[in-house]
């Protein structure tokens, strides 16, 4: 069966570590992101830092960190639902933020 456009692979690389991605609106939304921002999410949601840690790296308190976690989430979802043709049903904020995180802790 044929790959579709839609789930052709994406390499990101972020922190000098690929990604591969198959969503090709999550791929774009990532790469529409700061530098800084992908770098935390990357480094909190693959590299499985903790908030606490990733401020550390950039000399920041945790809760700034969890902050900016939230905010780069949000920025995220507000980015594919552009891409998704502004549709925000497709991509509601809680099941992605809830899909991303698990069960972390701060």
């Amino acid at each position: 069966m044929p790959c579709t456009e839609a789930y052709k692979e994406r390499h990101i690389t972020v922190c000098d570590q690929t990604v591969i991605l198959t969503n090709v609106e999550l791929a774009a939304a990532l790469l529409s992101l700061p530098e800084k921002n992908r770098e935390i999410i990357f480094l909190y949601f693959f590299g499985h830092y903790t908030q606490r840690e990733i401020g550390e790296m950039y000399r920041r308190c945790r809760s700034t960190t969890g902050y900016q976690i939230r905010r780069t989430l949000q920025l995220l979802h507000k980015e594919m639902e552009v891409l998704s043709h502004g549709n925000p049903n497709l991509f509601p904020m809680k099941r992605l933020s809830g899909r991303l995180a698990g069960s972390r802790k701060p």
